[in-house]
Formats: C-alpha cells, sequence, structure tokens
C-alpha cells in the first residue's frame, strides 16, 4: 500500500457541500477510501469562494463564507491558474484525487484518467479511479 498520503483536492463546490446538503465531507472520505489521506485546498478555490462572498444572493454569500471558514482547516497549496484548469492538470497525478460535482471538470478529469470522489443523491460520496 502506499505510504504517502494521497492529496484529495477539492474544489469549490466540495467545500460548500456541508452547508448545502448537509454532507460530512470528511467522514465521507474516510469511509470511502481506504488509504491515507490529506485534505487539500488550491489558492484558486479560495480566491472563488472569496469572490462568491461578494455575491448578490445572501443565501450564496452566507454558504461562501462558511466555506471559507472550513477551507481553513486544510493545507492550502499554491496553484497559480483558473481552478478548473489548475483540478485537471493536480488530476493527472496518481497520487492525487480531485473532489468535485461540477459536470464539465468530472468529464475532463475523466478524460485524462483522474482519481475522482463525487457527491451522488445529495448525501454520498463516491470515488471513481485506482489507486495502488
Amino acid at each position: 500500500m502506499n505510504k504517502k498520503a494521497l492529496k484529495v483536492i477539492l474544489d469549490t463546490n466540495f467545500l460548500m457541500m456541508p452547508f448545502q446538503f448537509k454532507v460530512d465531507v470528511e467522514k465521507e472520505l474516510s469511509r470511502i477510501l481506504d488509504v491515507k489521506f490529506e485534505i487539500c485546498v488550491p489558492k484558486s478555490v479560495i480566491k472563488e469562494l472569496e469572490g462568491l462572498k461578494r455575491s448578490k444572493e445572501s443565501k450564496t454569500r452566507k454558504i461562501a463564507s462558511m466555506a471559507l471558514e472550513y477551507a481553513k482547516r486544510f493545507k492550502i497549496i499554491d496553484v497559480d491558474k483558473k481552478v478548473d484548469e489548475a483540478l485537471v492538470e493536480l488530476g493527472m497525478s496518481k497520487n492525487n484525487i480531485i473532489a468535485t460535482n461540477d459536470k464539465q471538470l468530472l468529464k475532463k478529469l475523466r478524460e485524462v484518467g483522474a482519481n475522482i470522489v463525487y457527491l451522488r443523491q445529495k448525501k454520498y460520496l463516491e470515488f471513481e479511479g485506482y489507486i495502488k
């Protein structure tokens, strides 16, 4: 088994998920991944959440604020690209798992053979990929 912890990289909608769907992301990841992992958040995701905090819609602002607070629990990785580009690039490494619900992004990640985690039935996380 891989001794080095895998990186589970959360995108914007994954950080908002606990507040939208009451999903315990960390507990669900532990349930579906039988490996050591570290949760990370790209800096570009933080910037995206900060932008959402300025949304006209109060519910979006509130959830984005809570998601930013939640993100502080995890390691922030410095990736100097747009969110989707960064996640696809990170997804090319078999040591990374990309956590997203973005349909277009999931399609791109599948095309490059990335390990992915996504939400099913608004309450369960599902892993798709291969870990040695």
